[in-house]
């Protein structure tokens, strides 16, 4: 019995018959199945794991990530990440290197210079929700020269630092209103000219966002209405 059922383990499907067995039946010298009916159990059993492993295949190359089109090692492909998100164009070292397009799950989009995966070099970001940038990348950021275009219809065009307006750059306002100068962090910070959407202007220095500091403000016919120190927006007197 035991040499028996030594050989019905060979099939995953009759294992548990094989047990039963063993703890059923009284003992006996005659084999549960003939030689033939074995074989052809493992047969059966055989292919159904096959069945099931085609199956389990097919799922995997459904979700999981890898190249389906192309040279991905080396040269130009198509590589498809688990998640859904997806590169296509130049590789080296199975890395995004050179020009190519990145697809995010989400919808987001990127294309331009890619060095060892990063976006690298000069490129196109446009977010899940339509803001697009395009300018220069360092290290997977908008970093220098760029413009950025959003869907509120505001636009900024300048130069960035890790993603964020910093140094000179001009802001757009949908609103009408814009500002050519200094940023840090984002803010309007140092020396600028703000137009308002009436056709007045302000030229002069700012602090975080506010007219702050020596500055000339200018009716919309050019005539300097006030020269001064200015305070949170307001002229000093």
């Amino acid at each position: 019995m035991k040499n028996k059922c030594g050989i019905i383990l060979l099939s995953t499907i009759v294992f548990g018959i094989c047990g039963s067995a063993i703890a059923q039946s009284p003992p006996t010298s005659k084999p549960i199945y003939t030689q033939a009916e074995l074989k052809q159990n493992i047969a059966d059993g055989l292919a159904n794991i096959a069945e099931v492993e085609a199956r389990r295949t097919k799922i995997m190359q459904n979700t999981q990530s890898g190249c389906i089109e192309g040279n991905c090692r080396d040269g130009k492909g198509t590589f498809v990440n688990k998640g859904g998100s997806s590169y296509s164009g130049e590789h080296q070292r199975s890395m995004p290197n050179g020009y190519g397009t990145f697809n995010w799950s989400d919808g987001a989009q990127y294309t331009g210079d890619f060095v060892n995966g990063a976006k690298h070099g000069h490129g196109t970001y446009i977010t899940e929700n339509g803001d697009k940038y395009f300018g220069q990348f360092v290290e997977g950021y908008p970093e220098g020269r760029g413009t950025s275009n959003f869907v509120s219809g505001d636009k900024y065009s300048g130069n960035h630092v890790k993603n964020v307006p910093n140094g000179f750059g001009t802001y757009y306002s949908a609103d009408g209103w814009i500002y050519v100068g200094d940023h840090v962090d984002g803010d309007s910070h140092g020396q600028g000219t703000y137009y308002f959407s009436n056709g007045q202007k302000y030229i002069g220095a700012f602090e975080f966002g506010v007219f702050q500091g020596h500055g000339v403000a200018y009716y919309p016919n050019g005539d300097p209405f006030f020269k001064g120190q200015w305070r949170n927006n307001q002229p000093v007197k």
